[in-house]
């Protein structure tokens, strides 16, 4: 008898919408971190400065993150499939208009319209494969996602870099709509038809507005905070006009007939728990990074190659610890998993406060940790989020998870670049520095991985699973 995947005991529908998701997943997320490579090159293309390019990757950013609640609402309305391949379809579009764009406004642009089209399709990845997968199985299969899209993350710089110097910026682009068009064809094959749905709810038009400006707003003043000691105004003001409006979404989803997202979705003390877990390791995620980078930088005086292999041991191991984590969860529970995945988190970031300014193969044992921490962590935390949702919530769920994934990795990079610049590195040239400014800034680091785990641990459940029946996630209506 061959060798069973964890996905076998269902039907091969399961199997063949994991595939597909899998692939989306794996198109918008390589594209979002191979264009970081690309900016010498396009800043020199489109004859714009270093602050006008980065809105190259901000504006994409920007737009997948305040759409994708939206969309994860449109999708439980009109239908999850509908959405998914109109957002497949909008990105193959997209980077054919990227190759051809006639200036760098027209370009910007493209890359906001690509930041929706991705949002179409990461609200409504994971929620189709719940839809499809036994609930015993579920950890199993979003495991599967979220490691394609670590493993697209952590290749995406090389990847593109070794496109760029073969054939130039267009092939990052190029390059996506065959396989585009592949995953639109599988789509239209494999995700079978949307439930027909007797009622259909007004869509929250005042929500969708406040939550959108609300979320812009917040992000640029983030992106503004490493520039906050000589220009605080737009930090200030971005983070309070953000906070306003954010709040006055919330009080009004609290009121409104047909709300965004159901309070119920959020509110519930285990998703609480996970979706705040989520924010601060997602924290964790980016600030580590960028820290790390700019040692090796400015620190050590490593080139930008090597300043980008010294956190390729992040990604590989997220990669690793993804299906470990996807494993503890059916053995013990999410609740066990994702502490143990945030508690090593926790222990690499603390370490490498002090390891920081040593060599890097002092530093390698703690950030292999930090990197298996976050892979452990992730898949059992993705199927708290989803724990005890009706199929009906499942899209908003996601597209809630995914939201605060992106804001919290933006926040931690904004933060810590801000702690970086406070402690008296005014210049990222390669040189003699002072090391406890990026030593406080992991510091502020390990704090949100810390906070990860206190949240995990606190979540419901239990911590480990009595039967084997007791072992299936609560996917009922609530």
């Amino acid at each position: 008898m061959s060798a069973r995947t964890p996905l076998a005991a269902d039907a091969g529908r399961p199997g063949r919408i994991l595939t597909v998701t899998t692939l989306g997943i794996v198109l918008v997320t390589l594209n979002s971190s191979a264009i970081l490579v690309a900016l010498p090159d396009l800043s020199l293309h489109f004859d714009v400065e270093a602050g006008a390019a980065d809105w190259f990757v901000l504006a994409n950013m920007a737009a997948l993150t305040a759409s994708v609640m939206i969309f994860g609402r449109l999708s439980d309305m009109l239908g999850r499939r509908r959405i998914y391949l109109w957002g497949l379809g909008a990105f193959v579009l997209t980077c054919a208009l990227c190759i051809v764009a006639p200036n760098a406004i027209v370009f910007t642009a493209m890359r906001a319209a690509q930041g929706v089209a991705a949002a179409m399709v990461l609200a409504n990845s994971q929620a189709l494969v719940a839809d499809a997968v036994s609930p015993p199985k579920l950890a199993a299969a979003l495991g599967t996602n979220i490691a394609a899209a670590s493993a697209a993350i952590t290749l995406g710089p090389t990847f593109g870099g070794l496109l760029v110097d073969l054939f130039g910026w267009p092939a990052i682009f190029l390059i996506n709509l065959p396989f585009g068009l592949v995953a639109l064809a599988l789509g239209f094959r494999f995700v079978p038809p949307d439930r027909a749905r007797r009622a259909r709810p007004r869509f929250d038009v005042g929500g969708a507005v406040l939550s959108t400006l609300g979320i812009v707003a917040l992000l640029f003043g983030i992106n503004r905070l490493s520039f906050a000691v000589d220009e605080p105004l737009p930090a200030i003001a971005g983070i309070t006009l953000g906070v306003f409006l954010l709040t006055a979404f919330v009080l009004l989803e609290r009121v409104v007939a047909s709300p965004l997202v159901d309070p119920v979705v959020v509110w519930r003390r285990e998703r609480g728990t996970a979706l705040g877990a989520t924010v601060a390791n997602s924290f964790t995620r980016g600030g580590v990074g960028v820290l790390l980078m700019l040692h090796s930088q400015v620190a050590d005086g490593a080139t930008a190659m090597q300043a980008g292999l010294s956190v390729l041991p992040i990604g590989l191991c997220i990669t690793i610890g993804t299906p470990i984590g996807a494993r503890l969860s059916s053995a013990y529970s999410t609740r066990a998993a994702a502490t143990l995945g945030a508690t090593l988190v926790a222990c690499g970031a603390i370490a490498l406060i002090v390891a920081l300014p040593t060599d890097w193969l002092t530093r390698l044992p703690f950030v292999i940790l930090v990197g298996l921490g976050i892979g452990i962590f992730t898949t059992p935390n993705a199927a708290a989020v989803l724990e005890g949702v009706g199929i009906e919530r499942r899209s908003v769920a996601t597209s809630v998870r995914s939201m605060l994934f992106n804001s919290g990795q933006l926040f931690g990079t904004s933060v810590a670049l801000l702690i970086v610049t406070l402690g008296g590195v005014s210049t990222y040239a390669a040189g003699d520095v002072d090391p406890a400014g990026f030593q406080w800034g992991m510091a502020a680091v390990a704090g949100a991985a810390t906070v990860a785990a206190i949240l995990a641990a606190c979540g419901v459940g239990p911590w480990r699973r009595a039967s084997a029946a007791d072992s299936t996630p609560h996917l009922t209506a609530e």
